[in-house]
């Protein structure tokens, strides 16, 4: 019995570990990094901007995020589907933050596009966000957040070349 109890106690531990780190990935992992930044996504209280460069190398510098608002702010890097253009991930992200203010359902995340990273900045913050060092045409969404999102923006597009 007591063997028994320690293989059930060991099985729990495992499965609670297994549960604790569910979800959990480097595609949503913040990151902070002494890299080289190559540009900076800003969001402020009229919307969210680029400034820098267009075409950067995967995995080689960083890119700033700057959350100027009041409150905490989340920012979701999504590298765009081949063939997908940026304008599309405008309107999709334009759609959603009409939809939010007009109280109607959500648009939810976009079809054409994965999830490359979402970092959290604090009000008033800056982090740093590493180059992925996966090719392709990224766009950033910049998401107001009050205990819920409150607005969203879109910014980009950043060609990161192989």
């Amino acid at each position: 019995m007591r063997w028994r109890w320690g293989l059930t106690l060991t099985a729990a531990v495992a499965m609670l570990g297994g549960l604790a780190s569910c979800g959990q990935s480097h595609a949503t992992t913040p990151t902070n990094s002494a890299a080289s930044p190559v540009g900076a996504f800003t969001l402020s209280a009229s919307g969210c901007g680029y400034e820098g460069n267009a075409a950067v190398v995967a995995g080689r510098g960083s890119i700033t995020l700057a959350n100027k608002i009041s409150s905490e702010a989340h920012f979701d890097f999504w590298r765009l589907d081949q063939g997908r253009r940026y304008s599309e991930f405008l309107a999709h992200i334009q759609e959603a933050q009409r939809r939010f203010q007009a109280g109607e359902p959500e648009l939810g995340h976009p079809t054409f596009a994965n999830l490359s990273t979402s970092t959290t900045v604090a009000a008033g913050a800056t982090r740093s966000l590493v180059i992925p060092g996966v090719a392709g045409s990224y766009a950033m969404a910049c998401i107001a957040w009050n205990r819920r999102p409150t607005s969203i923006f879109a910014a980009g597009p950043v060609e990161i070349s192989g």
